[in-house]
Order: structure tokens, then C-alpha cells, then sequence
């Protein structure tokens, strides 16, 4: 089932009061997304905040009752960033506009996590610590969140050594994921404003 289809009223409200907690700091806002017995989503009652949002999950596995964990949620903060760019306040229709540019030249959605986030999360999958997903918007376009899970066998043998080698060397955290991971993941853009939640 889609993620778009497992978001509760809860989810969704948890997200937009990150959105909001962003817009007003400038930090990164998140949290767990928990799983309940009928596979519906719901927010860790415990939220991250700071410049990269994260829960040690491996540590803390109890955030989620029953220890079972989706995923990850976080606001990448970009709205502060864009405004000192263009040397004022961003109009919505400059926001069609703005896109991210990875190392390479090649152009990153708003939606798309970073290989940080990616790669994290797909080493929690690994180690069987949750399912894999890692949901991002920003404040700039708080209302799309893009949401990538790993395949079904993604977190194999060979991938999972690869993903920790990859953690290891890899000490710049490129804005886009690397080529190797991306096919890895099926990757859902979600509406919030289509998004009623039960």
C-alpha cells in the first residue's frame, strides 16, 4: 500500500505543526512515523528539531509502540537560504522557480532527499529497525512531501555492505542521492491537500 494511503489526520497535523516550527526557526522539524496494526501511520510522540534532524533508532526504538517504525519525516529548512539569494522575501510565484542543483549539474526537486537521508534510512532497513521510508518536504513547498521507500529484496546482502562501506567513506553528504541508490527506492510525491487522513 502507498504511503499517500496509510497518512492519518494525526500524521498529516504532525506534519504541517513541523512545517510550521520550521517556518518560524529555521531548523529541522521531524519524527518517527509509526505503523499501527491496521498499517496506518501515525507520528512518535517524541520530535527532533536541529540542523540535521534525526532519531538515533537503533536507540530508541521504543518512540514507536510495538517497535514498529515506517520511517523518518523531517522539514529541510530552504525558505531563509533562497531569500538571502534573491536579497528579499520570496514571492509564491517565484517558487516554480527554485530547484536545487547537485554536485554534478543535475537539477534535485524540493521533494527529493538528500543521500544522507536516503542512505540512513536504507541502513536502518538493514538492520531491520524500520521499513525503510524517508519522507521530506520543505518550507518553501510545504504542501508536496516526497516519500521514498525501498523496493521489495532492496536491502539485500550485497546492497546493505555496500550502504555501510558507502556510509563510511563517504564524508561530504552530497543534496542529491547517489546513482547507485536510486533505483533501490520507489519514490511517491504526495498532495497534502489530497490527503484527508482517517
Amino acid at each position: 500500500m502507498a504511503i499517500k494511503d496509510r497518512i492519518t489526520s494525526e500524521l498529516k497535523n504532525a506534519i504541517l505543526e513541523s512545517i510550521r516550527k520550521t517556518e518560524e526557526n529555521g531548523n529541522e522539524h521531524g519524527f518517527l512515523m509509526c505503523t499501527d496494526k491496521d498499517g496506518k501511520l501515525y507520528p512518535s510522540r517524541e520530535k527532533c528539531e536541529g540542523d540535521s534532524c534525526g532519531m538515533d533508532i537503533d536507540i530508541y526504538p521504543e518512540l514507536c509502540p510495538k517497535k514498529k517504525i515506517q520511517g523518518l519525516f523531517h522539514v529541510h529548512p530552504e525558505k531563509l537560504q533562497e531569500e538571502k539569494r534573491l536579497g528579499r522575501k520570496i514571492r509564491k510565484e517565484d517558487i516554480k522557480d527554485i530547484f536545487r542543483v547537485d554536485r554534478k549539474g543535475n537539477i534535485v526537486t524540493l521533494q527529493t532527499p538528500s543521500h544522507a537521508d536516503v542512505l540512513t534510512i536504507l541502513l536502518t532497513k538493514c538492520n531491520k529497525s524500520t521499513e525503510g521510508t524517508v519522507c521530506i518536504t520543505t518550507d518553501l513547498e510545504p504542501d508536496k512531501v516526497g516519500c521514498w521507500t525501498p523496493r521489495a529484496g532492496a536491502a539485500n546482502f550485497a546492497t546493505c555492505y555496500y550502504a555501510k562501506r558507502d556510509n563510511v567513506l563517504t564524508k561530504n553528504r552530497d543534496i542529491a542521492p547517489k546513482m547507485w541508490i536510486k533505483p533501490l527506492f520507489k519514490k511517491e510525491v504526495i498532495d497534502l491537500m489530497d490527503i484527508n487522513g482517517k
